[in-house]
């Protein structure tokens, strides 16, 4: 068996296709644990919820956000936000539907954190939700990454995304 050799002996164009690999597909999973949030029938509404969803620890689930260079608690709300946006295309937008808030003031902070209105007269498409909110920037490698995978679907339905990812 073959050691790898130390970063010191690696040339530094090497080295760094290993570093851009290992952020892609830190991006890459991050993306696919924001994804698997929109299908769930309820709201994830803290890390362990949400880690249940992924099928992991709440503690593996901050180490991947990390990862991607993202908090897990922005990553967290920006997850949420995206599920209810998703989940209310073929309705009105009603985020009050969809997060679950013990207050008002929390799903308003949560809204005004994301960018997005409390009441609008349209939904907007997980798209304009991607380019418009506010909690993290868009051109973000992580949020790219999951901009170019929702991008692969013309009509992002939940189930099928999922089953994108799981292939």
């Amino acid at each position: 068996m073959k050691d790898s050799p130390p970063c010191s002996a690696v040339p530094p164009d090497r080295l760094y296709q290993r570093q851009m690999a290992q952020a892609r597909s830190a991006t890459d999973a991050w993306a696919r644990l924001v994804l698997v949030a929109i299908p769930s029938v309820i709201d994830p509404s803290t890390l362990a919820i949400w880690a249940a969803l992924v099928a992991t620890s709440p503690e593996s689930l901050r180490q991947r956000c990390y990862a991607a260079g993202v908090q897990p608690k922005v990553s967290l709300h920006f997850a949420r936000v995206l599920r209810a946006v998703v989940r209310s295309q073929f309705g009105p937008w009603n985020p009050s539907a969809w997060l679950r808030a013990a207050e008002a003031k929390t799903l308003r902070r949560l809204m005004q954190d994301t960018g997005l209105p409390m009441e609008s007269a349209a939904t907007p498409s997980p798209q304009e939700f991607i380019r418009s909110q506010t909690i993290i920037p868009c051109e973000h490698p992580a949020v790219v990454a999951l901009a170019a995978t929702l991008a692969q679907h013309t009509a992002p339905a939940p189930s099928e995304i999922v089953q994108h990812l799981e292939e």
